[in-house]
Formats: structure tokens, C-alpha cells, sequence
């Protein structure tokens, strides 16, 4: 029995497996095997296309329990960087009909 076929299959059925040399690893089983595997990586490199720089964080839910405003980076800016600008404070404005304003 071949026994790397055994661990990276999980099967006893097999073909081809012979020691390469009288030596008790790699057989011939195993070596079938990575070069199967790095055959699908290069196919699977070759049929996927390169990912986009800006698509990773797409998808990504943005946790923001305080509802701060968002950066330039669509993640909420700092805490302390919305208190030091005075984001908490809401003005209205007589002139616009009540239109609020945020910050000093």
C-alpha cells in the first residue's frame, strides 16, 4: 500500500505507486499528485483575472456604532479628530429655514 497516496487522497485505490529508487518516499503516487496541483494553480492563475486595487474593501461592512462621518477612505474618521472639529455640535440656520449645520 501506498501510504503518502493514503494521506493525500484518503483512498487505498491507486496506480502507479512504486518507489522511485528504492527510496521509501516520494513514490511516483505523490509526485503525480503535486504536479497535478501546481498544474491547477497555473490554470487556475491563467483563467482568473488579476483582482482590482479598489475592490477589496467593496464589500466590506464597516462597523460604526457612534455614526461618525466618513473619510476620504469611506471609513469613519477618528473620534477625537470629530470632537476637535466640533462635529457634535448641531447649528441651525434662521436665514436657510432651519437647515443644520455640523461643527463650529
Amino acid at each position: 500500500m501506498c501510504l503518502s497516496h493514503k494521506i493525500i487522497t484518503g483512498s487505498t485505490e491507486h496506480y502507479n505507486c512504486k518507489p522511485i529508487a528504492n527510496q521509501p518516499q516520494p513514490t511516483s503516487c505523490l509526485l503525480l499528485f503535486l504536479r497535478s496541483q501546481a498544474e491547477q494553480e497555473e490554470a487556475g492563475e491563467e483563467a482568473a483575472p488579476p483582482p482590482e486595487e479598489g475592490s477589496e474593501g467593496e464589500d466590506e461592512f464597516i462597523y460604526n456604532p457612534l455614526k461618525l462621518p466618513l473619510g476620504w477612505d469611506n471609513k469613519p474618521i477618528p473620534y477625537w479628530l470629530y470632537k476637535l472639529h466640533g462635529l457634535n455640535q448641531e447649528f441651525k440656520c434662521e436665514i436657510c429655514g432651519n437647515f443644520s449645520y455640523w461643527g463650529r
